[in-house]
């Protein structure tokens, strides 16, 4: 074997001496980050796979003389007789930053839930279990007052949703038996984007749960606009009533009720057995023909589109829900208190009390949540967040809450000049009853308390004591002149 020449090798160690060098100043390469996972993936899932009369069933034993489980529309189950007098187990309802700050955080089937009841009690109360499932969706178990019994309510609604809590840690075992044209495999918001290729509306108002939904071509403010709405009942549509007739389309029988504004149809998509059978209802406005003639067409896209199936199942999660300590919303509930506030609202950041009213603000960081933080002791456990641009919301466990801000200066409001704790003065702003507006101005700056009397988290209130946030809020800043007003 040839030697190798001194020139070769000392030709070889440099080229290894300028390889090492180029590697050690050459930038390493960046390795792409997958994106965060979407929150809302668990909810196609459910909405197309999870059979709410499957987490039902198991659960029946619980209740005595439950009778039979049925559907009440593609995405929801329950056992009872007349509507007021159902327990319900219903996938996708909606549940936002808004419905957290109302209901009572709980823990039921080792899984993070939400409760809440309806009150005072009336024939229509009923007090509900929220499974989170994401930052805006839930399943939901409801069970009636009855007899006005609240407690009992919720005593059962609770029951029934604690096996549920264990299955969703498992949810596969939970799907819905492959059967053609399954209704119950598309949501009302799916019908829309994937069947028609409109945009639709994922927002709790036009889609309350996952049989109801709005669209439009475009997005919001294009025409026409659809709502999208899937129920179930007799497997014989009803006879037309006053301004209904029934009109012959491609697939069958509709009953249409139409003007020149809008056109409702409904339509049989699914027969489930001789006596009930899954509808689809379609509500055309804004169309620039005849709606009745867009809401046909809409409505033959549809039912074809269900007749298909849907092309592919979404992947399925390891689990539904939120563990009792894990994080379920990306923001504190207490961002729930005014809607305005929840897409700039966050939680508080470790930020030092100011140490003098100059230093309230231009001081970069908002101290309104260590001011508040600092004195919470005098109205009780607060919950905190952070809203950009009007201060800090807290939130106390039996509904009441306050909001602490500083303006730069100005003339906070015109009200009437009330006496605080060491012989300072505010000034109490107008207000809508329930709420307790103070202003004290600093020589500059102004600070401004607002206290709001609430719920206690849990119960969905109609009424609610005019004059119960005074006595809280005058507390409150008592406590924050006498720390940072000199």
């Amino acid at each position: 074997m040839p030697r190798s020449s001194p020139w070769r090798l000392a030709m070889a160690a440099g080229a290894l001496a300028l390889a090492a060098a180029a590697c050690s100043s050459a930038p390493t390469p960046t390795r792409p980050v997958p994106p965060p996972p979407d929150p809302e993936a668990a909810v196609s899932w459910a909405t197309s796979e999870l059979d709410p009369c499957a987490l039902l069933s198991p659960a029946v034993a619980a209740v005595e003389d439950g009778g039979p489980v049925y559907a009440v529309s593609p995405h929801s189950c329950a056992i009872g007789g007349t509507a007021d007098q159902r327990i319900v187990v219903a996938v996708g309802t909606a549940l936002g930053t808004a419905d957290r700050a109302v209901a009572a955080p709980v823990v039921v089937g080792d899984r993070r839930a939400y409760l809440t009841r309806d009150v005072p009690i009336d024939p229509k109360a009923r007090c509900a279990v929220d499974f989170p499932i994401s930052p805006t969706r839930s399943v939901r178990v409801s069970a009636p007052a009855g007899e006005g019994d609240l407690a009992g309510s919720c005593a059962t609604a609770t029951t029934i949703a604690e096996p549920i809590g264990r299955d969703l840690a498992a949810p596969a075992e939970r799907v819905r038996a492959a059967a053609p044209g399954d209704v119950g495999r598309w949501g009302a918001c799916d019908l829309i984007g994937t069947a028609l290729g409109w945009q639709a509306d994922r927002g709790a108002f036009a889609q309350p749960d996952a049989d109801t939904c709005r669209g439009t071509p475009q997005g919001p403010g294009s025409e026409p606009s659809v709502q999208v709405r899937l129920s179930t009942g007799p497997a014989v549509l009803p006879a037309p009533g006053a301004g209904e007739r029934t009109v012959q389309l491609a697939g069958g029988p509709a009953l249409q009720a139409g003007t020149a504004a809008q056109c409702t149809l409904t339509a049989i998509a699914q027969v489930l057995s001789d006596a009930t059978a899954h509808r689809i209802t379609v509500v055309v406005r804004e169309a620039t023909d005849d709606p009745c003639t867009a809401a046909a067409a809409t409505m033959a896209t549809l039912t074809t589109a269900v007749a298909d199936g849907r092309a592919a199942a979404p992947p399925a999660p390891a689990a539904l829900g939120y563990a009792p300590s894990a994080a379920d919303d990306p923001v504190p509930a207490a961002c729930g208190i005014g809607a305005a506030q929840v897409a700039s609202c966050r939680a508080p950041r470790r930020v030092p009390p100011p140490d003098s009213a100059a230093a309230l603000v231009g001081g970069g960081a908002d101290p309104t949540c260590a001011m508040l933080g600092s004195v919470a002791a005098s109205v009780g456990e607060l919950e905190m967040a952070a809203a950009d641009g009007t201060g800090c919301i807290g939130l106390a466990g039996d509904g009441y809450a306050v909001t602490v801000g500083v303006a730069p200066g100005g003339q906070p409001c015109a009200g009437s000049t009330v006496p605080l704790a060491g012989g300072r003065s505010g000034i109490r702003c107008p207000s809508a009853a329930g709420t307790f507006d103070l202003a004290i101005p600093l020589g500059g700056p102004v600070l401004r308390i607002t206290g709001q009397t609430r719920a206690p988290r849990g119960d969905r209130a109609r009424t609610l004591p005019a004059d119960a946030a005074e006595q809280r809020t005058r507390a409150l800043t008592d406590a924050l002149v006498t720390r940072y007003v000199p």
